[in-house]
């Protein structure tokens, strides 16, 4: 698109070359496309890596809503240059000086914005490598939790077994035995002979 810009519009043998310029710009935003979703799946794998959550939606809403920005400050600029480009409104109408400050803006934006495109890939480490290494560290991690919370289960299961025995083991103490014993009497009275019974072999009960 740079070349576009320099080589320019006003000869037919230019606007072949600029016409061959968009056919080979065009190319690219296939791939552009098809990475942009292999970079998401790349950067819900890294933030699940990072903070363990993991956020497709997120991550995936963040791509809708960006796109939206895009297009809307695309339209923005292409409003701004007609505008600026003096053209008329009725008859469509647009000088020569016009022309050149539309072909200006509308090839100069798309120049920066190339080159905006291109500066964060610089720093885009998460190679085929990196992600396989993210990915079986996740796992890894995904296995020690199951594992952590299977044992927390297991030593919670042990704690109640050993109240119970606990419990259970006082029966065998005199004590209780003798508690026991003082209810056994007292449920053998029945219903009738409960009410004659003293406070003081309830409470011994």
């Amino acid at each position: 698109m740079a070349i576009m810009y320099f080589v320019g519009y006003d000869a037919p043998w230019k606007l072949v070359i600029a016409a061959i310029g968009l056919v080979l710009l065009g190319i690219p935003q296939g791939v552009n496309n098809i990475i942009t979703y292999a970079m998401i799946g790349d950067t819900v794998d890294y933030l699940e890596w990072k903070t363990g959550e993991r956020g497709e939606g997120i991550c995936f809403a963040m791509q809708t809503l960006i796109n939206k920005i895009g297009m809307a400050v695309g339209a923005f600029i292409g409003v701004i240059s007609f505008a600026a480009a003096g053209i008329d409104a009725e008859t469509g109408f647009i000088s020569a000086e016009g022309a050149q400050t539309l072909w200006n803006m509308l090839v100069l934006s798309g120049v920066i914005s190339m080159f905006a495109c291109a500066v964060p890939m610089f720093f885009y480490k998460v190679t085929e490598k990196r992600q396989a290494e993210m990915v079986a560290e996740i796992a890894e991690r995904k296995a020690a939790k199951k594992a952590y919370l299977a044992d927390k289960e297991f030593n919670e299961e042990i704690e109640i077994a050993k109240f119970v025995c606990e419990e259970l083991d006082k029966f065998s103490t005199d004590v209780m035995q003798k508690k026991v014993d003082e209810s056994s009497k007292i449920y053998a009275k029945g219903l009738n002979g409960v009410l004659s019974v003293e406070m003081s072999e309830i409470n011994e009960a």
